[in-house]
């Protein structure tokens, strides 16, 4: 199947692009646009974090929780959910930091989850490291991998704890 987005990816359509992959469409085949071009204009595939689009921001949650909760992914892998938000913190750190120079220290939310910084300086390193929007989503699957399989291990590690093992 194809998806759309904007080109030039980065945090959110990153995040995004992976869950896509990895969870609903192992075959997806990713296709970019100009910035600027309205979803009307997408004939061809799923639009994804474009203004507009079924799966893009909504109220307080980002794309990526969008997309885990309308293909049921949220309600089974609660991993999911966990990190759904410190993709929406690192994309938010994102904004600041690489478009305002606002320093890590000061742009991380109080309070948020602890992985959101380095996520963030990891999915933009993707980004600025790759020849092509194609190669900033592979490069940052192996990111996402490790911060899922984290908190994935963490959340084993809690339930045996409290099973008493």
């Amino acid at each position: 199947m194809r998806w759309v987005t904007h080109e030039n990816v980065q945090i959110a359509r990153l995040a995004s692009a992976w869950l896509i992959k990895r969870f609903i469409d192992p075959d997806a085949n990713f296709a970019f646009v100009p910035r600027g071009t309205e979803v009307g204009a997408v004939t061809e595939g799923t639009p994804f974090h474009m203004s507009g689009a079924d799966l893009a921001n909504r109220d307080d949650r980002g794309t990526f929780q969008v997309i885990a909760e309308t293909y049921g992914l949220a309600e089974k892998d609660p991993v999911l959910v966990e990190l759904g938000e410190v993709v929406s913190a690192a994309d938010a750190i994102h904004s600041k930091v690489a478009f305002r120079g606002v320093p890590m220290s000061e742009a991380a939310p109080p309070g948020g989850p602890p992985e959101s910084p380095g996520l963030q300086a990891l999915l933009h390193g993707s980004r600025l490291v790759a020849a092509s929007d194609l190669e900033a989503i592979e490069r940052a699957a192996a990111s996402l991998d490790a911060i899922y399989a984290s908190l994935q291990a963490r959340r084993d590690r809690a339930g045996t704890q409290r099973e008493g093992r």
